[in-house]
């Protein structure tokens, strides 16, 4: 949630309500957010308004058993202080009054519920700190980039929710760390993220390493095992690389992402587990859906949301803010400098690896005790790249694709045009997200392009 962020208790928090039951219902779940300030009558509440500039106030309509709770909801509203009304009445004519005439923000209804206490409060928060939050936001991801936006957005508006998230973007990208800034923002500690990398486990472990095993299970199984799925009850899931599952372990999985109901190998005894999952891949899960690879209906269970990551060439102009951030992390005690030459090629090269490789590269810099980079402390790589790519995109079909047309017949040169075309765009813009926009496609189909280059490259 957004009171988690570190300066809550910064908030001065109005509550006008004469009932003793509502108000110890309000305090209980309010206390958290900030300084809590109680009046029980028109009175005191008018007292404290003249005497103090409140952030939120809770009013309870019925006061002195009259309807007064209007006249302070429209004083604390004109001295901008953003106001929830309660009442037990749930004439619609009041709320209108509230909403249209006095100019209310937000109500709640009585008897109170914590979970409305808390939705309240997090509708206020998602307005008032909205410049804080996402300056929080961007400073974890070390970026100022227009081209984070969606993306900032998307956290913004999803993180306290429940649904499963969906990462999409190449790898280096830095999807963990969204994954775990996520986690963050929901149960404002980075305790009871778990992760898991599904393409570096053995197909015939993965199964034990997800649902727990029991003693005796299997060869090998001296010992019960507790899996990710349980351990991360009350907490956060990251599937990294999920399509890099096998059908069968996809098969085995869908029911327990579903139902949050699963069974250790080896026992009959079913386990519940409440987590909340994200999932992602640096592969074109659409294309490994078409190939019969990835099954389409556990894919439409892991993506709640879809949050597309750019590749560090796209948000290039925040170059020196991520190596900082690196640098500070891991390094807090050293300065790293760049000469303006060297800036210049490190911000043209086009960071095949993203941001895993320039991580790498600050290591390997911090390591040799280098502080002032220059040209000669850049590796091979980045020279070699700058004389390779200057022959831009082919044009000219391959065999291959030659081959396809003969057999397809030639309503298949679409493809490869359509292909060529995304490429060219994307060699002119430098920006998936621009790619997409110019040509009015989904950036999935970029990616898909960009996938299909590489691999004829790699061929």
């Amino acid at each position: 949630m957004i009171s988690a962020m570190k300066h809550q208790n910064t908030l001065q928090i109005l509550i006008v309500e004469d009932c003793p039951l509502a108000l110890d219902a309000l305090k209980l779940e309010l206390n958290e957010f900030g300084k809590l300030h109680v009046a029980t009558n028109s009175i005191k509440a008018n007292q404290l308004i003249s005497e103090k500039k409140f952030d939120v106030a809770f009013i309870d309509l019925n006061l002195d058993g009259e309807m007064i709770g209007f006249e302070i909801a429209k004083d604390l509203i004109d001295r901008g202080t953003y106001t929830i009304i309660s009442s037990g009445h749930k004439d619609r004519e009041f709320l209108k009054q509230g909403f249209e005439v006095i100019g209310v923000r937000d109500y709640i209804t009585k008897p109170f519920f914590a979970d409305n206490i808390k939705k309240a409060m997090e509708r206020f928060l998602q307005i008032h700190h909205s410049a804080e939050f996402d300056l929080l936001i961007r400073s974890t991801l070390h970026t100022n980039s227009k081209v984070m936006d969606d993306a900032i957005q998307l956290i913004k508006t999803t993180y306290s929710g429940n649904s499963p998230i969906y990462l999409f973007g190449p790898t280096g990208t830095g999807k963990q760390l969204v994954a775990e800034l996520i986690h963050k923002l929901k149960f404002k500690t980075p305790a009871g993220f778990h992760h898991i990398n599904c393409s570096s486990i053995p197909e015939n472990l993965i199964e034990s390493h997800l649902f727990g095993h029991e003693k005796g299970a299997f060869t090998g199984a001296n010992n019960r095992n507790i899996g990710f799925l349980e351990k991360a009850n009350s907490g956060t899931l990251f599937l990294d690389e999920v399509a890099s599952m096998s059908r069968n372990v996809q098969d085995k999985i869908i029911t327990a992402i579903e139902l949050k109901r699963f069974r250790r190998v080896g026992s009959n005894i079913e386990i519940e587990s409440d987590f909340r999952l994200i999932a992602a891949t640096s592969s074109n899960i659409f294309d490994e859906i078409n190939k019969g690879n990835f099954r389409s209906d556990l894919f439409f269970r892991l993506n709640g949301s879809f949050i597309t990551l750019p590749s560090l060439k796209e948000r290039i102009d925040d170059l020196d803010e991520i190596i900082q951030g690196i640098r500070k992390k891991y390094f807090p005690e050293r300065i790293l400098y760049f000469n303006t030459q060297t800036a210049e090629i490190l911000k043209k090269y086009d960071w095949p690896g993203n941001i895993r490789e320039l991580k790498n590269m600050v290591f390997q810099w911090m390591e040799r005790g280098k502080s002032f980079i220059d040209q000669t402390d850049l590796p091979s790589q980045i020279f070699e790249s700058k004389a390779s790519n200057k022959g831009g995109v082919s044009k000219i079909l391959t065999p291959e694709q030659n081959d396809y047309i003969k057999k397809h017949g030639l309503k298949a040169l679409e493809k490869f045009i359509r292909v060529e075309a995304i490429l060219e765009s994307y060699e002119e813009t430098g920006s998936i997200r621009q790619t997409g926009s110019i040509l009015r496609i989904h950036t999935d189909q970029v990616y898909f392009a960009l996938g299909k280059k590489r691999k004829k490259h790699n061929d």
